[in-house]
């Protein structure tokens, strides 16, 4: 069935890219829908169902997300809940096990494995806990080699250095904490993630100083590729079969920072060797300038999305927006964008599947987003999830 749905996929883009050549305007049949739930960065799975966490519930949908699930309540064993931005997170494992991550310093494991294309019934035990309470891990920090080799990154803003990266061999039941990352920067990591084409494990750490490193041996050992920037660093980070691009951030005025490197608020490429980028995008202009922190490729495509984040805008004077490439990064276009000012959503984040990637054939950009800006944090009932067709998606101008 994948298969099928896979082919007609790649015909679609096909058809699409020639309507393109010869001038064809899709933009009258773009729908954009806005789903309102509490439902926080859904994970895509292998049979294109969404998983989400809603508080401290686990949900579950077959549809696209138009409905949901209870699957499991954290509060039933003394769990704590997710958090917008990104205080929590959802992964399922090759084998089939679904971890969660909570504001609580405990990442769970669920007992047995889920089923494809049915709700599955499922009770939860604690895999891993972290070294402080405060502390979770985050939708851009759960990742998985091709031989089911699992990494999670810590994140949390206290006072500690939170900054360890952790690896199991069995499919979490125990895992083993690296601190390597702790002797260069003070804080937590930002993204753990795994190039599915190369097997190559890379992890980027910050907040003061940023820095990305690599391994090629399954996080024996690992090679800085960017920084110390103590002004900006990377966040979002996916993958093409012949290269990465790199989303940055931080500090909305970083680019005007005599300072800073020169790595704030750009999508950055590279192929081959990691120590050479090729800048494609920056902004660094009002009300564009906000950072590309969240970035995820269509498997199987020559389309990647951006999402330029804004929500530590105290000025409010920035914007949120949704930017497209359909040449692996080389060009890009803004598709979407939020109006100006406290009352106006904010993007947050854009659901994907295993290691950055967007699954082959899915249909939907699926954005996480929530009501207002004039606050730090949403409050429960302010969530909301932005659903436009991929196909729509192509040849779609901001308006």
């Amino acid at each position: 069935m994948n298969k099928r749905k896979n082919l007609i996929f790649r015909i679609i883009i096909i058809i699409l890219c020639i309507g393109f050549i010869s001038g064809f305007d899709i933009q009258k049949n773009n729908k954009i829908e806005e789903i309102y739930t509490d439902i926080y960065h859904p994970f895509i799975d292998d049979d294109y169902s969404l998983w989400g966490i809603s508080g401290s519930i686990l949900k579950w949908s077959n549809d696209y997300g138009d409905s949901w699930s209870e699957v499991f309540d954290f509060a039933t064993i003394g769990g704590g809940k997710a958090r917008p931005p990104i205080y929590g997170a959802v992964y399922v494992s090759r084998k089939g096990y679904v971890f969660v991550g909570l504001e609580d310093g405990n990442v769970y494991r669920s007992e047995t494995k889920r089923e494809l294309n049915k709700k599955s019934e499922l009770n939860f035990v604690i895999s891993l806990k972290l070294t402080d309470s405060r502390t979770t891990a985050t939708p851009w920090s759960i990742a998985e080699d091709s031989q089911g080799i699992l990494y999670i990154g810590q994140y949390g803003i206290i006072e500690k250095n939170a900054a360890y990266l952790y690896k199991s061999v069995d499919d979490g039941q125990t895992w083993k904490k690296n601190s390597y990352f702790t002797q260069f920067v003070d804080r937590h990591i930002h993204q753990v993630s795994v190039d599915p084409y190369t097997d190559t494990l890379y992890v980027t750490a910050g907040d003061g100083p940023k820095m990305t490193f690599k391994s090629i041996d399954k996080g024996e050992t690992f090679k800085t590729i960017l920084g110390p920037d103590p002004f900006g660093g990377d966040t979002g980070l996916t993958y093409f079969r012949d290269g990465r691009i790199w989303g940055t951030d931080f500090f909305f005025n970083g680019n005007k920072n005599p300072d800073s490197k020169g790595y704030i608020n750009q999508i950055r490429k590279s192929s081959g060797d990691d120590d050479i980028f090729e800048t494609k995008l920056i902004l660094d202009k009002n009300p564009d300038n906000a950072p590309f922190y969240d970035l995820h490729a269509v498997k199987g495509t020559l389309i990647a999305y951006a999402l330029a984040h804004d929500e530590w805008d105290d000025d409010l004077t920035k914007r949120s927006s949704i930017w497209i490439t359909t040449d692996k990064g080389e060009s890009w276009r803004r598709i979407l964008e939020t109006d100006i000012g406290s009352k106006a959503p904010v993007f947050m984040g854009i659901a994907h599947g295993r290691n950055s990637l967007i699954p082959e054939g899915f249909p939907y950009l699926i954005i996480t987003n929530h009501f207002t800006r004039d606050k730090l944090y949403p409050r429960e009932g302010e969530m909301h999830l932005t659903r436009i067709k991929i196909k729509d998606t192509i040849f779609r101008k901001s308006s």
